[in-house]
């Protein structure tokens, strides 16, 4: 008991001991010897130097302390400082601070829709957030337009930078999960992006990417399709890796309709200059196997009950989709004649 009362002694008398130490500032508490220290700075005794100011100082006192001793530090409970500081937070502060982060977001809502970002507002609207103008679609339409910016961005990027297609096919992948899209989606716009190539940049690409793009327009319908041939032969293996079903397929014939058209997200991007070439583009996916006999039978068909006005690109396609239907009628009869001889061999013998 003895020894261990002669270390408790010791300890007390280097560190301070409880009854050693001091009560400073804001409850910090100091022991004798940092008491004295510090004493000693504020009547400004310089290290080394005798009782009484050191008038060697060249420090601004009010940035480092009397004798450059340092600030005594003490909580201070500002607007935001409880924040970052290593104190504990003061009762109810966090609380209240979330509650006003969150009154500023509602008025920056507000603020946004006042300005008619979004999808509520005034303006007879019947209180459910929409105003009765089709702000719905518009919405629909600007997300699938910048959808359409950010897959011709990412493939243009591949092409700028002569990524091989094994590459391309990540980042566009990574695009596809990101967005939470199907690889049809991605194909479609991928080949639109392909068939504009052959055109003038469009308004909305980048000032880097127009350099991708031919200053102007072909001369003539000979010279887009050369152009656009040699395109979609380089990333034809890209395009059937994303289109997986005749429908991937359907679905990116009615996108290059509306590409043509120059319809929904496809305003202002001279899509229109393909409209003479349409059949012969058509043609041309078919013989790189982008698309399928079956896949052009069934757009043909679907637009068979289509309004007048929508049957405009069958009309263009007819020579080709009627080629197709001969051509498949002939493989059936020939079909049908090889399963009769062979039954009838199979008589004979």
């Amino acid at each position: 008991g003895g020894d261990d009362s002669d270390d408790d002694d010791d300890f007390r008398g280097r560190k301070g001991g409880v009854g050693g130490l001091a009560c400073v500032g804001s409850g910090v508490k100091l022991n004798e010897m940092e008491a004295g220290l510090l004493t000693r700075a504020k009547d400004g005794a310089g290290a080394g130097a005798g009782p009484g100011p050191d008038t060697r100082a060249v420090w601004a006192a009010e940035e480092v302390g009397m004798g450059g001793a340092g600030h005594m530090w003490a909580p201070r409970w500002g607007e935001e400082e409880w924040r970052f500081s290593i104190a504990p937070a003061p009762p109810g502060a966090a609380a209240a601070a979330y509650d006003d982060d969150d009154q500023q977001d509602s008025d920056d809502d507000d603020a946004h829709k006042r300005a008619g970002g979004g999808r509520s507002g005034g303006g007879g609207g019947d209180g459910d957030g929409s105003d009765g103008s089709g702000s719905d679609d518009d919405d629909d339409v600007g997300g699938e337009t910048i959808f359409r910016r950010e897959v011709a961005e990412t493939f243009l990027r591949c092409v700028k930078h002569g990524y091989a297609q094994a590459n391309a096919v990540v980042e566009l992948q990574g695009l596809k999960m990101a967005e939470n899209r199907t690889f049809a989606d991605i194909a479609r716009y991928v080949l639109m992006t392909i068939l504009g190539l052959s055109l003038p940049a469009p308004r909305d690409v980048t000032k880097e990417n127009a350099k991708l793009y031919p200053a102007k327009a072909p001369e003539n319908t000979g010279e887009l399709l050369k152009g656009v041939r040699e395109r979609v032969k380089q990333w034809a293996p890209l395009l059937t890796r994303f289109l997986k079903s005749e429908d991937d397929q359907v679905e990116m014939l009615l996108t290059l309709e509306d590409y043509c058209a120059e319809d929904e997200v496809f305003k202002a991007m001279g899509g229109a200059c393909l409209v003479p070439a349409f059949a012969k583009i058509l043609h041309m996916l078919y013989e790189m196997d982008v698309l399928s006999e079956v896949s052009v039978l069934a757009w043909a068909e679907e637009k068979t009950e289509a309004e007048e006005e929508d049957k405009r690109f069958l009309k263009l396609a007819q020579p080709f989709v009627d080629w197709l239907k001969d051509a498949d009628e002939e493989s059936e009869g020939e079909s049908s004649e090889e399963d009769t001889e062979e039954d009838t061999d199979g008589e004979e013998e």
